[in-house]
């Protein structure tokens, strides 16, 4: 392969430039998702710890933080700072003093006031990102033609994967900076022999390395460029030579040492924890974890392949695999069938490096896929290099037969060709046709829209919030309707002073917690029973220990508070009977009701206690069954009907079938059944029957 070191045309850095404003812009766009939340789990270790920096003047990390390099830590506290000085003296923010800014050191871990600290860090990861695209451009153009080279970067932006981690202030985007920085710096060097791009290469490998440890791998590629070219030190007298190894070896501890000051001032803590850390990906330490080796390497390369695989109507390009194969066929120059003396060595000053980098975390048992994200980059320029062999296989070709057509007719063919495939590729085009909008928590957008939800004028709304749901400062900003915090176990109680209620529903786990949570979802329950309007679907809140996790857009159940709210609907309790023993196919009469033309009603129905396998209970109004019902404990169940004309004494029964041959399907338990009525139309939210009773 012919190693194409130079420059290209005007034009092409114009479409990097275009692809680069694109790559902010669009993260710009997106990266506001989860806000005033953080539901990355690795945030509030660095934006936090950022900001308590900034409010204690405290220069060395704390506990876990100890674990990330100190890059980004830092960097992130100069931005604070400058972000500090704009908001300090305008009302809105409330934060004339940094004592001001709330973190984990006022309320919970992951709490926040002012979100725009936490959004001018995640710019400069989109920033660090686009950065990126540079580096794997510089570097491909090394290998490739100018539109080739171009080509690599378009797919590394429109990677999913790269994308989404660029919208977190994590490690992994900026230490894949720094990294190709490095590699690029080294393959200057060796190229040029100019010894100051080698001692670059070990500033920006030092930098990985401070910005996340594992980067330090990335100092083996200005090492093998060292090596590959010794003969420069030929003509040095010893002194200088001496003066130059010492230089070349300290450069990179002291650039360690001066973004890391926790190695120096607080040794004891931070070799606790990075052996903490350590041990962890080693064994698994409770995360997600494979079986470190074989299957471990296997299952993140189905990752690359999922996320990189170009996939069309017509055509399927494995990506990663063609990769490697232009790593392999890229050594030889193809064209003129005559190796190249440089091919090899900057074949392996790219790609050695994320090959041990990739058996060396597979070789950890902690399998998040982020810290292989890395690797992205790599693979795309190994990509280019293949389409370039391609190229030069196909040149000799158009030489011969093609003659008028020019000669970067193929590169802008293969561009056009693999750029739309790439576009139209399933998971690639929902960044171009369906632009990333701001994610909102569940509970940001219930909270903006609850009147809209329950269809109910502002001023006359009264709302109690569980405190459980950890809402964020700057959600209760400008509600138009007074609202007030209050703990789940009291919602009960407090229901009465409320017209509506926002309540979360926890995970079930196995003792000791299971008693806590089930509490608190009894509660949920017992409250929804009649009062339910809306379930705002999410995830299931996590156990109160459970503090460093993330709660990501929780399930939201809005209810109806207490004695205001029936007077406000008109709702009359016509019917409550309780009984035990319900025998298999017995029909029980439970009441007769009298029916008003055009009322609603509401036959709710709850057992408490464990009931055979296969148990449904039959409704059968006016001697017509017009439900099956699944009981299970603690599992209310609903059947709403709107009566087309007035009805006296209409039966109501229930009967009780079941799939097993058992004399008893309700036994030693109780079953409470309760008929609502109520004159005006209130939202039944998650209704499963509606039946018109004629």
């Amino acid at each position: 392969m012919k190693i194409l070191s130079s420059g290209c045309s005007n034009f092409i850095y114009v479409l990097l430039g275009c692809l680069v404003v694109y790559h902010m812009w669009l993260g710009s766009k997106a990266v506001k998702t989860g806000l005033p939340y953080l539901t990355h789990y690795d945030e509030p270790f660095l934006s936090t710890a950022a900001l308590n920096s900034l409010k204690t003047g405290r220069i060395t990390p704390e506990f876990v933080e100890n674990c990330y390099g100190g890059f980004m830590r830092y960097t992130c506290v100069a931005i604070d700072w400058v972000y500090f000085q704009f908001v300090k003296n305008d009302p809105r923010y409330k934060v004339a003093t940094i004592a001001d800014i709330k973190t984990n050191q006022e309320g919970h871990f992951r709490t926040l006031n002012v979100t725009g600290f936490y959004f001018w860090n995640r710019m400069w990861v989109i920033l660090l990102g686009a950065g990126c695209l540079c580096w794997v451009f510089l570097i491909a153009r090394q290998f490739t033609n100018g539109y080739l080279a171009l080509l690599a970067a378009c797919l590394l932006q429109v990677n999913y994967e790269f994308f989404v981690h660029s919208l977190y202030t994590t490690v992994d985007v900026p230490m894949c900076f720094w990294a190709l920085a490095t590699v690029w710096a080294a393959l200057r060097f060796h190229l040029s022999r100019y010894l100051g791009y080698l001692f670059l290469s070990l500033v920006f490998g030092a930098m990985a390395a401070s910005t996340k440890f594992t980067g330090a791998l990335v100092l083996m590629v200005p090492l093998q460029a060292f090596l590959y070219n010794l003969s420069v030190f030929k003509t040095y007298p010893v002194s200088k030579i001496i003066f130059t190894l010492a230089g070349l070896g300290f450069t990179p501890i002291l650039v360690f040492l001066a973004w890391n000051p926790a190695v120096y001032l607080n040794y004891g803590e931070f070799s606790y924890w990075v052996k903490w850390i350590a041990d962890a990906y080693k064994t698994g330490g409770g995360h997600f974890s494979k079986e470190s080796g074989w299957p471990h390497a296997l299952f993140q390369w189905q990752c690359f392949s999922s996320s990189l695989n170009i996939n069309s109507r017509y055509l399927v390009i494995p990506v990663p695999m063609l990769s490697l194969a232009g790593v392999l066929v890229g050594s030889f120059d193809l064209g003129n069938n005559k190796k190249s003396p440089n091919t090899w060595q900057m074949i392996s000053l790219v790609f050695v490096f994320p090959a041990i980098y990739f058996f060396y975390m597979t070789q950890q048992r902690i399998a998040y896929h982020r810290n292989f994200v890395l690797l992205y980059p790599f693979l795309c320029i190994g990509f280019a290099i293949f389409c370039f062999s391609i190229y030069q296989v196909a040149e000799p070709i158009r030489k011969k037969y093609f003659s008028k057509l020019p000669s970067w007719g193929w590169s802008v063919a293969f561009g056009i060709i693999l750029l739309g495939l790439t576009l139209h590729g399933k998971g690639y085009g929902r960044f171009f046709y369906d632009l990333p909008t701001v994610t909102k928590d569940t509970r940001t957008s219930t909270l903006q829209n609850l009147p809209k939800l329950v269809d109910s004028a502002p001023e006359k709304m009264h709302v109690g919030i569980a405190h459980e749901l950890r809402i964020a400062e700057e959600d209760l900003q400008n509600l138009p309707y007074a609202w007030q915090i209050i703990p789940h176990q009291a919602l009960k109680e407090a229901s009465a002073q409320f017209t509506h209620l926002l309540v979360g529903e926890y995970a079930s786990f196995d003792e000791p917690f299971k008693s806590t949570d089930d509490s608190l979802n009894r509660l949920t329950l017992q409250q929804s029973t009649a009062y339910k309007l809306a379930t705002i679907p999410g995830n299931k809140m996590m156990r109160d220990f459970y503090k460093l996790e993330p709660m990501v857009s929780p399930v939201i159940h809005i209810l109806k508070g207490g004695l205001e709210t029936y007077k406000l609907a008109d709702v009359q309790k016509l019917h409550t009977v309780e009984f035990k023993n319900l025998a298999l196919s017995e029909t029980k009469s439970i009441f007769r009701v009298n029916l008003s033309k055009n009322h609603h009603y509401l036959l709710q129905i709850a057992c408490f206690g464990e009931l055979a396998p296969g148990s449904k209970l039959q409704v059968i109004l006016n001697k017509e069954v017009v439900a099956h019902l699944n009981l299970s404990p603690l599992n209310y169940q609903k059947l709403y009907f709107i009566a087309q004309k007035d009805q006296e004494n209409l039966p109501v029964q229930l009967k009780l079938v079941s799939s097993k041959l058992s004399q008893t399907a309700l036994q030693d338990q109780k079953l409470y059944v309760q008929l609502v009525s109520w004159s005006k139309v209130l939202n039944p939210g998650d209704s499963q029957y509606w039946v018109f009773v004629k």
